[in-house]
């Protein structure tokens, strides 16, 4: 018999992926690979599924303000997609692939084992380690929005905390057990250092010790162990149905909350 092998999956980090869709990415208004959602303009593209009802009147494509719901999004499709980076390429409407988002065809459309976009994952390690886990941290420091009075805001920590929290873990540097894995190194002087493996033991160990009452009000602390209750079921070989249907419950929980 004849065996055939066809590539059916693409991973890579977030540019990655884009260059190889040939799609915009976080830089275009039609910001997300999956689906149809429109950013916001405003100085920066944002991309709230809640954004605000009364935009500024210096913001531009304020049509576009509107509200989506995370569990019915207008996703893409291979169909659609193949036909408009074809009609992209052809014609070279420039206004039209800013409007989708799509610069025009990739070589990997040659393939019609690739399924546009679902055929290109998201892997934890970028998705939540190197991405969300992070930006949580940088905003429970308040140290995420460059402008320090949209930081300090309800969900940040107390500022001398982190200084707090990175000695105590340097001086238990000796007592964290091997079999745990590597040996930790303080948030505050390294976080900027920090590897994948290093925010799966901050996200799902320190964060949920550090963080606990009072250094966060309960109703922030509970919501971010729903986010890492999600990411650990994410992370699984295998996943139930039941457990599927959770995962996105909590996603969903964490979106709203976190807007």
């Amino acid at each position: 018999f004849t065996l055939y092998a066809h590539i059916t999956l693409v991973s890579g980090d977030q540019p990655a992926r884009e260059k190889l869709m040939n799609h915009y990415g976080s830089s275009g208004s039609r910001y997300c690979t999956y689906c149809y959602a429109h950013g916001c303009y405003k100085a920066h593209i944002y991309c709230p599924f809640n954004p605000p009802t009364n935009p500024p009147p210096t913001a531009t494509n304020q049509a576009h303000w509107r509200i989506y719901d995370p569990a019915n999004l207008p996703m893409r499709k291979d169909e659609e997609w193949r036909y408009d980076a074809i009609h992209i390429t052809q014609t070279m409407n420039f206004k039209r692939a800013e409007e989708l988002g799509i610069h025009g065809q990739c070589i990997l459309m040659r393939l019609t084992s690739i399924d546009f976009p679902r055929s290109f994952v998201l892997d934890s390690m970028h998705l939540f380690y190197i991405n969300v886990i992070p930006a949580i941290f940088n905003h429970f420091r308040g140290k995420f929005f460059p402008l320090n009075s949209l930081s300090n805001d309800s969900t940040s920590t107390d500022a001398a905390a982190t200084p707090v929290i990175g000695s105590d873990m340097s001086s238990s540097t000796q007592k964290y057990p091997a079999d745990f894995g590597d040996q930790i190194r303080s948030i505050k002087e390294f976080c900027h250092q920090y590897k994948a493996h290093e925010w799966v033991v901050w996200a799902h160990v320190f964060l949920i010790i550090y963080l606990n009452d009072p250094a966060l009000p309960k109703k922030y602390y509970h919501a971010y162990l729903g986010l890492v209750r999600a990411i650990h079921f994410c992370r699984l070989d295998e996943i139930t149905k039941a457990d599927l249907q959770l995962t996105e419950k909590l996603l969903f929980a964490f979106i709203q909350h976190y807007e």
